[in-house]
């Protein structure tokens, strides 16, 4: 069972280079583009919140970053995985914070890339590398608010703190997750293990049940056996009793 569940890890790790994920990553590439490009036309956010040069030096590092994740894809034998998936979670990291400062900060609607990175690793990690990743991003999320002095309003504050409230939310709920998937898998393993108890058991009952069957087919055979042999000599002393018993014979003899 452990063996299986390490294969598991391994395949699940092999996804952050498997092709629909890259295909997913050229699709995010464009909706990126797309919430910026109406962000600005629409001018939701603050203009001294947007700053074009950052927002198209992320859009930069992120397509390069998908062309070579695209020719890693093609040669994966010759890369080490799990040192390929830190360098991935690293630098998109790093391109959320940079879009999150070009386009509103505290507000920005890329906020909710750092849950999609926190909702992919706690996925495919364990714990561990889940809290690093999740402090990470808080971190870069607070550096943000902080770099462009957004904490000094209020009605950022509240911005702020229900955003690393919902951090936080994340965490216990996929750890919760975490501990009840894994309680279920050790829970069917008990099932498992009585369940083949049971079957053995039952195996033992009906061997017995066929022992008991044949003992009682064997005492029915001798009371029938017994029942015949001692019918055949009472048949005629009964007659001759009764015999007697009708004629009232005191004295006579009878032969048998």
């Amino acid at each position: 069972q452990y063996k299986k569940m390490q294969i598991s890890n391994i395949e699940q790790q092999r996804e952050l280079l498997s092709r629909n994920n890259i295909k997913w990553r050229w699709i995010l590439f464009f909706i990126i583009i797309f919430v910026y490009v109406l962000a600005h036309q629409l001018s939701f956010i603050e203009d001294e919140y947007i700053s074009p040069t950052i927002f198209w030096a992320a859009i930069g590092i992120l397509a390069i970053i998908n062309f070579y994740l695209s020719s890693i894809y093609r040669n994966t034998k010759k890369r080490d995985i799990a040192e390929i998936n830190f360098w991935i979670i690293s630098i998109d990291i790093i391109i959320v914070t940079l879009l999150v400062i070009c386009l509103g900060g505290v507000t920005s609607p890329f906020v909710i890339l750092y849950f999609a990175i926190l909702f992919n690793v706690n996925l495919k990690y364990s714990t561990r590398a889940s809290i690093i990743v999740s402090i990470i991003c808080i971190i870069c999320y607070t550096l943000v608010a902080f770099y462009l002095k957004q904490l000094n309003s209020v009605k950022y504050q509240y911005e702020f703190i229900f955003r690393i409230f919902s951090f936080f939310m994340m965490i216990f709920t996929f750890e919760w997750a975490r501990r009840l998937h894994r309680d279920t898998i050790e829970l069917n393993l008990k099932i498992a293990d009585k369940t083949r108890e049971l079957q053995v058991a039952n195996v033992e009952l009906e061997k017995q049940r066929t022992e008991l069957k044949k003992a009682n087919q064997m005492y029915m055979d001798m009371v029938g056996f017994v029942s015949h042999e001692l019918k055949t000599p009472i048949t005629p002393i009964r007659s001759l009793a009764s015999l007697y018993l009708m004629k009232n014979l005191t004295n006579s003899k009878v032969k048998i």
